[in-house]
């Protein structure tokens, strides 16, 4: 049931849609959602990480702060030199369905997300990830690219009673990309994260 979900959701979203990007090469398109896969990637496999009761505190540790590097600010409020503006901290939603099919949807830092995830009242907790993202409303913004990345997560948690909770979410994460060219490195991608919204979550 789980895959023949995902494989559905896939399948909806295969296509990846620019907007405003006309100064892009499909070359340099590509790169940037190489890229933004890359990361993701890394995102979704510390979650797992740290969400894995069997994993050492020193382990899920690691993986909080690598975590937070992918985002603006490092998790922290963080002033913006293209805005020129000062935001607070980023910020994540979650979701659950409770028994009556009622969503409930909550924000909470970051930083705290992850503390909580840790910390889950599961004695087996699994977060596995869809095997691709979707880039979206990609547009220009100063001298960087604003856009929004969907991913779809599996969510299953077992209490020591062995009760089981199940749940599959698609999220939006905002992406703020810079090109970066280096006369070491050649031309490669700043990429940073900011808010994380539920945008719907489906009980298994």
């Amino acid at each position: 049931m789980k895959r023949s979900i995902t494989m559905f959701l896939l399948s909806l979203f295969t296509f990846v849609m620019f907007a405003q990007t006309n100064d892009l090469t499909q070359e340099q398109i590509e790169s940037f959602k190489a890229r933004c896969e890359e990361t993701i990637e890394a995102f979704q496999y510390g979650l797992e990480i740290i969400g894995d009761k069997s994993q050492d505190k020193e382990v899920k540790q690691h993986y909080k702060k690598n975590i937070l590097s992918f985002f603006m600010g490092n998790g922290l409020p963080y002033p913006d030199a293209v805005t020129h503006r000062n935001y607070p901290a980023v910020k994540m939603e979650i979701s659950t369905v409770r028994y009556n099919n009622v969503i409930d949807t909550r924000s909470s830092l970051l930083t705290e997300y992850l503390d909580n995830l840790e910390n889950l009242n599961y004695v087996e907790v699994k977060i596995e990830k869809a095997q691709t993202c979707v880039i979206s409303n990609l547009y220009k913004e100063g001298d960087r690219y604003v856009g929004t990345v969907s991913i779809f997560q599996y969510f299953m948690g077992r209490t020591k009673e062995g009760m089981i909770y199940q749940d599959t979410t698609q999220k939006d994460i905002q992406v703020y990309v810079t090109k970066v060219t280096d006369g070491n490195l050649g031309e490669f991608w700043d990429l940073k994260f900011g808010d994380i919204k539920v945008v719907e979550t489906v009980k298994m």
